[in-house]
């Protein structure tokens, strides 16, 4: 996710619907090295709290 400048709103639907899909499965998604923009727009939109997110590709893989 590190390469992601710029995320609209059909962006953030894919993500919440992939999150659903995988949790309807059984199964879950984590977000990695989010840049700083990125993160803002997860904050302001309050998904921050909807996905697990963590700074580093490693500490993601380690939480499952």
């Amino acid at each position: 996710m590190s390469n992601i400048k710029y995320i609209d709103s059909s962006g953030l639907g894919a993500l919440v619907a992939a999150r659903v899909s995988s949790k309807t499965q059984g199964a879950s998604v984590r977000l990695c090295s989010l840049g700083q923009k990125f993160r803002e727009i997860l904050q302001v939109t309050r998904l921050f709290t909807v996905f697990d997110v963590y700074d580093s590709e490693a500490t993601a893989v380690n939480s499952f």
